[in-house]
């Protein structure tokens, strides 16, 4: 092994902060299909409720899933 290579850590982030994200993105664009194709016109899915459903959603992935190995 090279002397210059040293043990260098790869900043990804793990699976676990990965689904985290995923699901938050996930809950936004159904929120944004609801809102523009499956609504009735002049209603919409208020802003709150959207990022409460998101943070509920990424919450619940990122306990359900394991840490990387």
């Amino acid at each position: 092994m090279n002397a210059n290579v040293q043990n260098v850590q790869a900043y990804v982030p793990s699976r676990k902060v990965s689904s985290s994200a995923l699901a938050g993105v996930i809950s936004i664009t159904v929120v944004w299909a609801v809102n523009n194709f499956a609504m009735p016109t002049g209603t919409a899915i208020p802003g709150e409720v959207a990022s409460a459903l998101t943070t509920i959603l990424s919450s619940l992935v990122a306990y359900l899933v394991p840490e990387s190995a």
